[in-house]
């Protein structure tokens, strides 16, 4: 059902690796990924870090840069502009997702994630289900084999990179493409309140 919090999850369901994750319902990370990134509003957070990333950029390029100086009204600017909105947002974006960093419960000096700490706790929940010692053993290594795939050692931004869960790069990637959509339409809107921008980008 989707409501006003996860208005944006179609946005970013076409992801490759929250797709299989979604669809491989046998999975003990399955439920966790539903309610995270279908269920919660986290989605319609990623989408607004592309639109302010690039309506920021977008007012701060026309109504400032162009309106000062005609040197700035090129399209080559722009251009780079343009990749500097990408990149922002292509940082900023897993500080979204992943969330900022717990200290507590570090195990072998590695650092956790909100993220690893909630995929975890569902986890453990199915352990305390377990009625046996087996099926209590089998829980904890699938817990501890899901729990590495939110492990990193990086900070945030760079977190993206080393973890082995590619579900956050691969949605801060297509974040980062909706943020240039964005620029370019702001750029259309924009363009005709400046002075020297009006023929920028075309």
């Amino acid at each position: 059902m989707i409501t006003i919090l996860n208005i944006f999850t179609p946005l970013y369901k076409w992801c490759p690796a929250l797709a299989e994750r979604l669809q491989d319902q046998s999975s003990d990370l399955h439920d966790y990924f539903q309610h995270y990134f279908i269920d919660s509003s986290v989605c319609s957070r990623v989408f607004l870090v592309a639109l302010l990333t690039s309506l920021i950029l977008a007012v701060v390029y026309y109504f400032m840069c162009c309106n000062i100086s005609f040197a700035a009204a090129r399209r080559y600017i722009w251009a780079i502009v343009l990749c500097v909105c990408f990149a922002i947002t292509l940082l900023i974006t897993p500080c979204v997702i992943i969330g900022h960093y717990d200290n507590a419960g570090l195990r072998d000096g590695q650092t956790h994630t909100f993220l690893f700490n909630d995929a975890k706790n569902i986890l453990e929940s199915k352990i305390g289900l377990a009625d046996d010692e087996e099926s209590v053993t089998e829980a904890i290594d699938n817990a501890e084999q899901y729990a590495d795939l939110f492990r990193s050692e990086k900070p945030n931004a760079l977190s993206m990179f080393f973890i082995q869960e590619h579900t956050p790069l691969q949605m801060s990637l297509v974040n980062g493409l909706y943020s240039i959509l964005l620029f370019f339409i702001f750029s259309i809107i924009f363009k005709r309140f400046t002075i020297h921008g009006k023929a920028i980008p075309f």
